[in-house]
């Protein structure tokens, strides 16, 4: 594959997410408490997604990898996003996973997992 399999998962992610009728607010926003892939909004909610891609499960599954510690990222860096909104517009949040598996082809299956987690630590 000629790019990065991580930017390249995360275009496929967009263009997914946009086809399903959601509005992409920001990608790869970065805080002090970490990234968010995707920041979008369905509706009146704001979707905070996390993006896997694999070429393969010799590391497992891709949604593994969006362990315990990776949860409490994005939702640390979701507050701080929410924190910076004017009071009164913080809309409800839903935290969502896409992955996108890659054959060797390059070819690519995507898989979106609505309301992955709950933001409650």
């Amino acid at each position: 594959m000629s790019d990065a399999l991580g930017p390249r998962g995360e275009r496929i992610a967009a263009r997914f997410l946009k086809s399903e009728g959601y509005t992409v607010l920001k990608r790869n926003w970065k805080s002090r408490a970490g990234e968010v892939d995707i920041i979008a909004r369905h509706g009146g909610i704001l979707v905070f997604v996390e993006v896997k891609a694999r070429s393969g499960t010799m590391y497992g599954l891709a949604v593994q990898a969006v362990n315990a510690a990776k949860r409490k990222r994005l939702v640390d860096a979701a507050s701080l996003y929410l924190a910076a909104l004017p009071p009164g517009e913080q809309p409800p949040v839903r935290f969502d996973v896409i992955t996108v598996m890659f054959s060797p082809s390059g070819a690519h299956e995507t898989e979106h997992l609505m309301d992955a987690f709950d933001g409650s630590w």
